[in-house]
């Protein structure tokens, strides 16, 4: 969380697949772990975390001109969920879950879902 953060302060210029790479790894990669493990109770991340992936992603969406990455983080953030609720599926068609347990195992991923898209 410390490297993060002074990797956030201070950044000047960061390329969109740079930029990226930090963000899917030590971002969505946490949260997806500790959802799956069922501890979406836990912080993912301390307040240094949180404000060093949120100011990597400020920095990156507000560069004036050509270095505005909103609409590709955007893109690549949809397509990354969208590609962890489809292994969730494929997770609960695999297990071939029923009655209650389906409905708490979709309270559970509901909850998760929450999370991710906070």
């Amino acid at each position: 969380e410390n490297e993060l953060f002074e990797y956030a302060k201070k950044m000047d210029y960061l390329s969109l697949e740079e930029g990226w790479q930090i963000l899917y790894e030590n971002g969505l990669c946490v949260l997806v772990a500790i959802l799956r493990d069922d501890l979406a109770g836990n912080k993912p991340f301390g307040i240094k975390g949180y404000v060093s992936l949120y100011t990597i992603s400020y920095r990156m969406c507000s560069n004036a001109g050509s270095n505005d990455y909103s609409k590709a983080l955007y893109d690549r953030s949809k397509l990354a969920i969208e590609t962890v609720l489809q292994q969730v599926v494929a997770d609960l068609k695999k297990n071939y879950i029923t009655g209650i347990d389906l409905l708490r195992k979709f309270a559970q991923n509901w909850s998760n879902h929450k999370v991710i898209t906070k």
